[in-house]
């Protein structure tokens, strides 16, 4: 066998000549041209760097390269990490069918500690799915101190939406709350619906407890906006109150208006039969109305 730049020599015991692998240089230096030997592994123990001879240029020089001991990137085939664990810092990507924490039966965190980075999980040009799913509880949570954007659920693309649904074959519910900054819903140039469909006593419920007079407004802003309310045979129902219409009350009860004030005109319709109307507002000032027949 040629023995060439590639390989060292030495007597083995009861054997003539072998032929070894080349030997490590343990420098104070980066490794030069004298320190040859393909395959030669050079560490300078100055910097803490290690090189390893490649081969030789045209001029016959030895070619050096660093190994990597900075975190530089890295290419794998496969790799499995067994059992852990594994830190893995800087930028990183994997592509391909990815399984994180497919089998194990443990925790998985991503970018929890003092991290200040972001997570983006998908592309805006990406063409495929992102899937989210559990057999148990999925969790969203922010910890910024804002009111609004703490957590944002957003499409771009022209005609696209958000959908949310809970088990709608079954008795699945959908339920928003928030702190005292209230809960803000606007459509910019749309409409907002709420409707509850299917047969049955289904209903659509506002409510609120606060005591403020104006505890529920509906308001249409706009000069030719208004306000339509249909219902079927069941009625339209008012309890407690009056319905007040531009300063003046319409009340209902089942006998002659109690000695109470209301707005000059306020009327009082009463389940006998009668109906009563308050010129002064004073608390005694109701006068029958007369239909002549």
């Amino acid at each position: 066998m040629a023995i060439g730049k590639n390989f060292v020599q030495a007597y083995g015991i009861k054997s003539g000549l072998l032929t070894i692998g080349p030997i490590t240089q343990v420098l104070n230096a980066n490794p030069t041209a004298s320190d040859v030997g393909i395959g030669t592994v050079a560490v300078n123990t100055t910097n803490q760097s290690a090189w390893i001879l490649v081969g030789f240029n045209g001029s016959g020089q030895p070619v050096y390269k660093q190994i990597d001991n900075g975190g530089g990137g890295a290419v794998f085939e496969d790799l499995t990490v067994n059992p852990g664990p594994t830190n893995i810092t800087g930028a990183t990507t994997v592509n391909g069918v990815t399984n994180i924490n497919n089998d194990n039966n443990a925790n998985t965190s991503i970018n929890t500690g003092t991290s200040t980075g972001s997570v983006t999980i998908g592309s805006v040009g990406s063409s495929g799915a992102v899937n989210i799913s559990s057999a148990d509880a999925i969790t969203l949570t922010s910890a910024i101190d804002a009111d609004l954007g703490a957590i944002s659920l957003t499409t771009t693309g022209n005609g696209s939406g958000i959908s949310i649904s809970s088990n709608v074959a079954g008795n699945g519910s959908v339920e928003i709350t928030s702190g005292t900054a209230g809960i803000i819903q606007t459509a910019t140039g749309g409409d907002i619906n709420l409707s509850s469909t299917g047969a049955g006593a289904n209903q659509v419920v506002i409510q609120s407890d606060g005591n403020a007079a104006n505890a529920i407004t509906l308001t249409a802003s706009d000069a030719a906006g208004g306000i339509t309310a249909t219902v079927g045979t069941g009625n339209f129902s008012v309890v407690g109150g009056a319905i007040s219409m531009n300063g003046v009350n319409i009340y209902a009860g089942a006998a002659n208006p109690p000695a109470f004030p209301a707005p000059i005109g306020s009327l009082y319709l009463s389940t006998n039969g009668n109906g009563y109307i308050n010129k002064t507002n004073a608390a005694s000032d109701w006068h029958a109305i007369t239909v002549a027949p």
